[in-house]
């Protein structure tokens, strides 16, 4: 072989290498951060990104005057566990350093924050999960006078196996109530019910709720990749129950995240302490089919909104029964939180697949707080 043709083998080996090489960085940059992402623009996809924080974003409330406060992964215990989004994008720590920290003995402080919501008063509802040692509770920040408004102390230990894990709130503005919902340590996801709790804060009382499986359901299909019982370790790699209400305060949903199943019951039925657990459970309805989702909210139209995870957007069960997705973004990895604020804004954080091993020096899709309009209904890049 001549030099000539050595040259020109050369020169295409060289080009194919090349031209490899660019795809695989392109691939790589697919699955990760989307460059064209500008925060505080509106996207073609109606979604508004608000910020992209270093760290894992939980729940999401906003305040009657625009506040946005969100968690923060429970495991990251290195950062803040609760924090408030400044005007222009600087998350800082809520509702002080002090407080947003791990829980100290002088009770400030929070073990693993599981739920957060906002009332119409504007006091913050934050619910703190047990530890071995303390005991879960909720606490109630009211942010217009900047101070502890109510703190209750649920009376459980993580070390207690007849404890159940709640993982979630919601709160009935008009009965001024707080309903969580949570699973049942030991339990089967498959063949298993959520328990549900009711706190009336002005009593300081919980009332919890087991709910029993009719004797007709089957067994329930997981989704792949959900772990099969409920355990400390699978709850904290993101086994939920998420709850929620309607804005009118008549129909509560919740459903668990690995599960296909949308169940509601009616407030006024929840509520009532004359109810036992298994004739609360005859009155709760199979209201519709979702994916997997983290998260759910519901307007006072009947729309179901859920957070869908394998399809990197929002999806809608609608009060005809249909589910669709009404709003896609390729920015939008793993939504994992939704709050539909009084502003008319559907809330959503952002989070990083957590079944994947990754270098976190090193893997560039952030997470984010983003916000769009319900009504918008689109698929975007």
């Amino acid at each position: 072989m001549n030099r000539e043709v050595i040259r020109r083998v050369f020169i295409r080996s060289a080009a194919s290498a090349l031209t490899c090489l660019v795809g695989i960085w392109g691939a790589t940059q697919a699955v990760g951060q989307p460059r064209s992402v500008r925060l505080n623009e509106v996207r073609q996809t109606g979604f508004e990104f608000l910020a992209s924080p270093g760290y894992e974003p939980q729940d999401v409330a906003v305040t009657p005057d625009g506040k946005l406060i969100f968690s923060v992964r429970a495991l990251d215990s290195k950062y803040p566990k609760v924090m408030q989004l400044e005007p222009g994008g600087q998350p800082v720590a809520f509702p002080s350093p002090e407080w947003a920290g791990n829980r100290k003995a002088d009770g400030t402080g929070f073990n693993q924050v599981v739920g957060l919501a906002c009332d119409e008063n504007g006091v913050v509802w934050i619910l703190d999960r047990a530890s071995r040692g303390t005991s879960g509770r909720i606490v109630g920040w009211d942010t217009k006078a900047n101070k502890v408004y109510l703190t209750f102390s649920m009376g459980n230990n993580d070390a207690n196996r007849d404890v159940p894990f709640l993982q979630d709130l919601a709160l009935d503005s008009k009965r001024k109530l707080i309903y969580l919902a949570g699973a049942e340590k030991g339990a089967k996801l498959s063949t298993a019910m959520p328990v549900l709790a009711v706190i009336d804060p002005r009593k300081k009382s919980v009332r919890v709720i087991r709910l029993q499986p009719p004797d007709s359901r089957a067994e329930s299909p997981t989704r792949p990749g959900e772990p099969g019982e409920v355990t400390t370790k699978s709850i904290q790699a993101g086994l939920n129950v998420p709850i929620t209400l309607d804005p009118a305060c008549e129909w509560v949903y919740f459903g668990f995240r690995g599960r296909q199943e949308i169940w509601c019951v009616k407030a006024d039925e929840l509520a009532n302490p004359g109810f036992s657990a298994a004739e609360l459970s005859k009155k709760v309805v199979d209201y519709g089919t979702k994916p997997i989702s983290n998260s759910i909210a519901a307007d006072d139209a009947g729309n179901v909104y859920v957070a869908d995870e394998g399809r990197t957007g929002v999806g809608v069960y609608l009060a005809n029964k249909e589910y669709r997705i009404t709003a896609v973004d390729s920015a939008l990895k793993y939504p994992n939180s939704l709050t539909l604020a009084r502003d008319g804004y559907l809330y959503v954080s952002v989070k990083r697949p957590t079944f994947l091993n990754f270098d976190e020096k090193t893997y560039d899709n952030p997470y984010y707080l983003a916000r769009i309009k319900p009504q918008v209904v689109t698929r975007g890049n």
